[in-house]
């Protein structure tokens, strides 16, 4: 193993370690959690990155993906991790971290409002389903792991060969 690419195993596995005690729904996402259209963008959001991720390969030396993009599929992939992957994906993959806070609710509305519109003019595939599901505990929100999209389930072709498009 070459020292870079440990050195971004040990990034991996600093930023799983960093995020998994998260025990409570992302405060802006709590916010604004209550609209049905925000939480349907924030799922297919969500879920397409999560697809758009797991379809490249896992190995970083490859570069396809980032070490934030691994730790979240790591924690996507356990059900007791899914707040900590919401607050990764908003923090860091969608960038709510870099953000000052008074700017943060319409920063992560106007992404989501601006990725729903891409998503939905290039869709041309079945909906992805929605891999968690909310239920309240004790007047917290709480995350609960439905089923994992199939990986045969995508948003849009973007990056899928064809014919056609391998021979280019």
């Amino acid at each position: 193993m070459s020292i870079p690419h440990a050195n971004a195993d040990a990034k991996v596995r600093e930023i799983v370690r960093r995020y998994r005690p998260i025990e409570e729904l992302h405060p802006v996402v709590s916010e604004m959690y209550d609209d049905p259209e925000f939480e349907r963008m924030f799922w297919d959001c969500l879920a397409h990155d999560s697809l758009v991720i797991r379809r490249r390969s896992q190995n970083l030396a490859d570069g396809e993906i980032t070490a934030v993009q691994k730790a979240f599929r790591i924690l996507m992939d356990d059900k007791k991790d899914g707040l900590a992957a919401i607050e990764l994906y908003v923090d860091e993959i969608i960038g709510l971290e870099v953000v000052s806070e008074t700017d943060r609710a319409q920063m992560l509305a106007t992404t989501l409002q601006t990725r729903d519109y891409i998503l939905n003019r290039t869709s041309t595939s079945i909906p992805v389903r929605r891999p968690f599901v909310f239920f309240m505990t004790n007047t917290k929100p709480r995350i609960h792991r439905i089923a994992r999209p199939p990986e045969s389930i995508f948003l849009c072709n973007c990056g899928q060969r064809t014919n056609s498009s391998s021979e280019r």
